[in-house]
């Protein structure tokens, strides 16, 4: 509404933005609710042994990278980079009643990321992609060298309404808080701030717009943040004038 008032004002339609006169409303801070280390490790070993692989590897990602479903649905192998160990994110998978599953490329050339991975994360991709080829040759399923990483057991896209089910279920057999599969985002990120991961490393990997909304959507991480580097700066002088 200012663009479009200031766009006003230049053109002599008006004389002033009253835009300018409005004080913008608080926003609620939404809480964050997310998994430990521990909690993460035990919902993974728990879907690698009772659920589809293609939900496994989708939430190894979730967990791994910090994407969002949607964009974790739309990875194409294509999109995986296995000897230097990035992943580009470029699309969303999306669904609705009117279209069914349909991809859409991210916003702008902003959204377009690339996001690092370790060799844990490209070795469960292999595993992966090997189970998608073995099908492909013992029962014809149309597996593509370009087709989704997250494909069903058929072949076919995975429609993002099954995932939210197909999550409950696991949350209910690994024994871990219940949080939503959006949550595993805030996870990511959170458990990386704790482990003492510059911010700035964060949000380009979450693909936020600023550190600053990364800063603010995990406030809670930095009281933690500020003590450990504190301590981090005593020992250090300590170390330096060979106090103990």
């Amino acid at each position: 509404m200012k663009q479009a008032f200031d766009t006003a004002v230049k053109w002599e339609y008006i004389k002033n933005n009253i835009i300018h006169k409005v004080d913008k409303p608080k926003r609620k801070r939404k809480q964050v609710n997310t998994w430990t280390i521990e909690e993460c490790n035990r919902f993974l070993e728990y879907a690698k042994k009772d659920s589809k692989p293609h939900f496994y590897i989708l939430y190894l990602l979730a967990i791994y990278t910090g994407m969002r479903r949607g964009e974790i649905l739309g990875l194409k192998w294509t999109d995986v980079n296995f000897e230097q160990k990035k992943i580009s994110v470029s699309r969303t998978l999306y669904y609705t009643k009117e279209n069914g599953i349909f991809e859409q490329s991210t916003k702008n050339e902003g959204s377009v990321r690339v996001i690092s991975i370790s060799d844990f994360v490209i070795n469960e991709l292999k595993k992966h992609r090997i189970w998608q080829m073995e099908r492909k040759l013992k029962f014809g399923i149309p597996y593509s060298e370009d087709g989704y990483i997250t494909a069903n057991s058929k072949g076919e896209p995975l429609n993002p309404n099954y995932v939210y089910n197909h999550f409950t279920k696991m949350i209910e057999k690994a024994g871990v808080k219940k949080i939503r599969f959006h949550d595993l985002r805030h996870t990511h990120a959170t458990i990386m701030l704790q482990l003492g991961e510059h911010p700035k490393i964060v949000s380009e990997r979450l693909g936020h717009s600023s550190i600053e909304m990364t800063m603010n959507t995990y406030s809670h991480v930095t009281p933690d943040m500020q003590q450990e580097s504190s301590d981090r700066f005593e020992r250090a002088l300590k170390k330096l004038h060979g106090v103990k």
